[in-house]
C-alpha cells in the first residue's frame, strides 16, 4: 500500500516537473511556429491565414446557409427573424403584396426564366436568373472541380461561365449553355471551334480594376500549374479596337450576345456610352465586392463603386439613353443568396452572376477533408493537396441543390411581390432608407407612400 501510494505521489512529482519544464516550451515553439505562418510564407497556402481573411470576409451564419441549401435542395427556413448583411442592400427591403396588389398564390406558377441578349441573334435562356461563374481563383482548377461545375449547369438549367479557367474542347462541348471568357487577344479558348461553341462571349475589361499577381508572389510552381495565368483584354487601340472586336465576335460568334465584363467606377456612364456605341448585347458588372483571389489587396479591397450603386446608376443611365430595352445588365460580385439577387434584379439587373458562393456550395460536406489543415481551395485547386479527395459527383449534386433552392426561394418571393414572371421585377418592388440610393433611383423612401 505504501509502496502505491509512493508510486503515486512520485509520478504525479514526475508529471510535474515534466510539465512544468515541457509545457513552457511546446506554447513557445507553437507561439513561434504561429507568427511564422502569419509574417511570412505564401499566404495563399497558409491555411491559417486563408481562415483568417474567410471568417472576416464571409460571416459564418452565410457559410451555413450556403450548406444547408446545398444539403436540401429547397429553400431555406431561417430559425431566426433576421440576418444582418452589412451592406448597402441590407437597407433595401421588397415591397409585399396584400391588398391593394394581392400576391401570386401559386409560387410553382411564377416564371423564373430569364433571356439575355434579347436583340441579338441567338439570345441566351436560361431557367433562372442565376448563372455559375467558375471560381476566381487566379489558379487552375482540378479536372474533377470543372467536371462538378459542368454538371451542376447543366442540371439546373443555367449557364456556366468559364472566367479565368481553361475547359477543354471536349469540356466545353458537355456544357449545355457555356459563356467564353476572352481576356487577351491571343486566349486559348479564342479559337474560332471554341467560339462556335459558346452560347455568350465575354470580353473581360475589368475585375476589380486591377491585374492579378504573377506565379511565384503567390507562392505556387508555374510547373505544377497549367503555364496560363488570367489577364484583362487590353485594348491597346481604344475605342476602334473595341469596336472592331465586337464587330468580329458577333460574326463568328453567329448572332450569340457579346458580354464585356466592366468594373463599376465614377465613369460609369461614360463607360456604358462607349459600350453601347460598339453594339454590345450585355454588361457584366462587378462591384468592389468581387475580385479575384490574386488580386492585390489593397486593390481589391479599395477599388471600385458598391455593386448596388453601380448597378442602380447603369440602369439609371440605360433608361435615360432608351438603351434598357438593347443591353442587359448582370450583376457580380459578392452574391450570396436569393435575397440580394432579388434586389439586383429589381435595381435593373436581367441576371446575377454566383462566384465565391458556389465554391462552398460545391464543396458542402467535403469542406471537411481539408479543414482544419489545409485551406477549402485545396480540394478545388489543379496542385491542391486535398484535390484527389474531391468527389465530382456529390459536388455537382450539392451545387446542383443549391441552385434549386436559389431558383425557388426567388419564384416565392416574386409571388410574394405580386408578380408572375421573374423579369417584371422593378424599382417599385423596392423600398430603402439609403440615401445614396435615394438619390440615384425612383425607389420610394421608408417614409413615403405611393
Amino acid at each position: 500500500m505504501v509502496n502505491s501510494y509512493l508510486w503515486s505521489f512520485g509520478g504525479a512529482l514526475l508529471g510535474s516537473i515534466l510539465t512544468a519544464v515541457f509545457a513552457p516550451l511546446i506554447i513557445n515553439l507553437t507561439v513561434d511556429k504561429l507568427a511564422k505562418k502569419l509574417i511570412s510564407g505564401s499566404s495563399l497556402k497558409d491555411s491559417l491565414l486563408s481562415y483568417t481573411y474567410s471568417y472576416y470576409n464571409i460571416p459564418w451564419l452565410r457559410l451555413v446557409e450556403v450548406i444547408r441549401r446545398a444539403e436540401t435542395g429547397h429553400p431555406l427556413l431561417k430559425p431566426c427573424e433576421h440576418l444582418e448583411t452589412g451592406n448597402v442592400l441590407s437597407q433595401v427591403y421588397l415591397n409585399p403584396a396584400q391588398i391593394s396588389c394581392p400576391p401570386v398564390r401559386d409560387q410553382y406558377s411564377v416564371d423564373t426564366g430569364v433571356s439575355i441578349g434579347t436583340k441579338s441573334g441567338k439570345p441566351l435562356k436560361l431557367a433562372s436568373p442565376f448563372i455559375i461563374a467558375a471560381p476566381s481563383t487566379g489558379l487552375q482548377i482540378s479536372d474533377t472541380a470543372r467536371q462538378a461545375l459542368i454538371e451542376a449547369a447543366n442540371m439546373s438549367g443555367t449557364a456556366l461561365l468559364t472566367g479565368e479557367q481553361l475547359f477543354s474542347r471536349n469540356e466545353l462541348q458537355k456544357i449545355e449553355n457555356p459563356i467564353l471568357t476572352l481576356d487577351q487577344p491571343d486566349s486559348p479558348m479564342l479559337t474560332p471551334a471554341g467560339i462556335k461553341l459558346a452560347r455568350m462571349l465575354e470580353i473581360k475589361l475589368g475585375q476589380g480594376s486591377v491585374f492579378p499577381l504573377n506565379w511565384e508572389q503567390t507562392g505556387f510552381s508555374p510547373s505544377s500549374q497549367q503555364a496560363y495565368i488570367p489577364h484583362f483584354y487590353h485594348l491597346a487601340g481604344g475605342k476602334k479596337e473595341l469596336f472592331r472586336l465586337v464587330h468580329e465576335l458577333k460574326h463568328l460568334g453567329g448572332g450569340i450576345p457579346i458580354a464585356v465584363r466592366l468594373a463599376g467606377s465614377a465613369r460609369i456612364e461614360k463607360d456604358l456610352d462607349i459600350l453601347a456605341q460598339a453594339e454590345v448585347d450585355a454588361v457584366i458588372l462587378e462591384g468592389h465586392e468581387s475580385s479575384s483571389l490574386l488580386a492585390p489587396a489593397v486593390t481589391a479591397a479599395n477599388f471600385g463603386l458598391p455593386l448596388s450603386y453601380a448597378l442602380a446608376r447603369a440602369s439609371r443611365f440605360l433608361h435615360r439613353q432608351s438603351l434598357d430595352k438593347r443591353i442587359d445588365l448582370i450583376a457580380s460580385g459578392g452574391i450570396w443568396d436569393a435575397g440580394a439577387s432579388l434586389k439586383l434584379l429589381a435595381l435593373g439587373a436581367q441576371a446575377v452572376m454566383l462566384d465565391n458562393v458556389v465554391l462552398f456550395a460545391m464543396l458542402h460536406r467535403q469542406i471537411t477533408k481539408a479543414i482544419p489543415w489545409q485551406p477549402v481551395e485545396s480540394l478545388v485547386l489543379a496542385d491542391g493537396k486535398k484535390a484527389a479527395k474531391l468527389k465530382a459527383k456529390a459536388a455537382s449534386q450539392s451545387l446542383g441543390n443549391f441552385m434549386e433552392a436559389l431558383r425557388q426561394e426567388t419564384a416565392l418571393a416574386v409571388a410574394a411581390l405580386g408578380k408572375q414572371r421573374i423579369c417584371e421585377l422593378n424599382w417599385e418592388d423596392l423600398m430603402t432608407s439609403d440615401n445614396g440610393l435615394l438619390q440615384i433611383t425612383g425607389i420610394t423612401p421608408l417614409w413615403q407612400g405611393v
